[in-house]
């Protein structure tokens, strides 16, 4: 694989000039196959047991390609049969909606053996499932083995959804890229304030529910774009993914609007796009609290930039929404319920599982790699006269006999 750092590999491709803002950028061309690499099959990280929960022993994690500013990665497996992509996306095991292993605070999250199970012994710390939501009205539960109870110690808990450029490194509504309930007073916390919401906590035992509704965006379309390149990694194979990262407008909505002020004098706030009749429900076990957030701010770009000194244009690459995540603190333990068997169904039959999510997701990445395929095999079609070209123009150079002095 290509050992060249991060930056220097993306940079060695020359940005063209005169871009429209929907032009894609330079294609990353895969390297050739090495030998080994047919020998890798996608596994979770190394797990070594750290302590007992009510479902079962808690893991932390060895070295593993975990997701970071600007960069996430992504099992990946050799495609022969895909020539012109040589490399496709895989799934470790187990195969089904969980927590993500790759993306998640690395240091100090601690995960069952099917990754539906996730504490931590630290402040907090945060992870994001392998699935996510961009359309349509989901549903999911959290389950609070450990959690707001004197008895038990200061461990807590916080849940909701996120979008990509959101951290892992705190708790969910930590920033303007999330939206949580946390367990004390029932709050619903974004951008790092935490108001009154359902005028009653949660602890252990109870089972938060999340439904989501993001409409349907008929004037919205997709342009998608792939920036995947694969690479070796303690003996994986990933996928190196450029990523979402947050921006300065968004970020500056944590700081108060006086305190701006005084910084720049008549500056305003950033007023991020919305998804109008959005919104974020939330049940406590199986009680219709009702909606805790509306309008949810947009993800769909130029809402969200990539790392903007690779590349200042805007792309969407098939992954952009809202993801459940969920936040434990010194010895919160929490489980997640996917579906379909939930503790507590929803009423509405029209809300799906988000465990369905998973399979849509795979559907919708190999629709993707077809048509990258097709796109490639006509981008090296046209490009391969000019390389032949310029290799028989060097074969044909006549060779030069060296001055000789006299």
């Amino acid at each position: 694989m290509d050992d060249l750092p991060t930056a220097k590999r993306r940079r060695k491709e020359k940005e063209p000039t005169n871009l429209r803002s929907f032009d894609p950028p330079p294609r990353l061309r895969p390297p050739e196959y090495q030998a080994h690499d047919f020998t890798v099959v996608p596994q979770p990280p190394g797990m070594q047991s750290v302590m007992e929960s009510d479902a079962g022993p808690l893991y932390s994690t060895e070295e593993y390609a975990y997701n970071k500013r600007g960069y996430r990665f992504v099992p990946c497996v050799p495609r022969p049969s895909m020539n012109a992509l040589k490399y496709t996306a895989a799934e470790a095991p187990p195969f089904q909606a969980r927590m993500s292993y790759e993306d998640r605070n690395k240091t100090h999250m601690l995960l069952s053996a099917d990754a539906t199970v996730i504490s931590t012994q630290a402040g907090f710390r945060s992870a994001r499932a392998n699935v996510f939501v961009n359309e349509g009205t989901w549903y999911y539960e959290v389950k609070i083995l450990r959690g707001n109870d004197s008895e038990l110690g200061d461990a807590h808990i916080r849940a909701g959804f996120t979008r990509r450029e959101a951290t892992m490194e705190g708790p969910v509504g930590c920033d303007g890229y999330g939206y949580g309930i946390r367990d004390v007073g029932g709050d619903k916390v974004h951008l790092s304030r935490p108001k009154k919401f359902m005028d009653e906590s949660f602890k252990t035992g109870d089972v938060i529910g999340f439904e989501i509704t993001i409409p349907h965006r008929s004037s919205y379309t997709p342009n998608y774009f792939r920036d995947r390149y694969p690479i070796r990694y303690k003996g994986h194979l990933f996928f190196e993914v450029l990523d979402y990262t947050p921006t300065k407008p968004m970020d500056e909505l944590l700081t108060p609007l006086s305190v701006l002020k005084k910084k720049r004098e008549g500056i305003d706030h950033f007023h991020p796009q919305t998804i109008p009749d959005s919104y974020i429900r939330v049940y406590k076990n199986g009680k219709d609290m009702g909606n805790a957030f509306e309008d949810l701010y947009e993800f769909l770009p130029p809402a969200s930039k990539f790392n903007t000194p690779f590349d200042k244009r805007t792309f969407d690459d098939g992954q952009l929404g809202y993801y459940p995540t969920v936040s434990v603190f010194k010895g919160g333990v929490a489980k997640v319920n996917f579906g379909p068997d939930f503790d507590y169904p929803p009423k509405n039959k029209l809300i799906r599982p988000i465990c369905e999510r998973y399979d849509e997701q795979i559907g919708e990445d190999v629709a993707l790699d077809v048509i990258d395929q097709v796109d490639f095999e006509i981008q090296d079609a046209k490009e391969q006269p000019a390389l032949t070209k310029s290799h028989q123009q060097i074969e044909q150079r006549p060779e030069t006999t060296p001055a000789v002095d006299a």
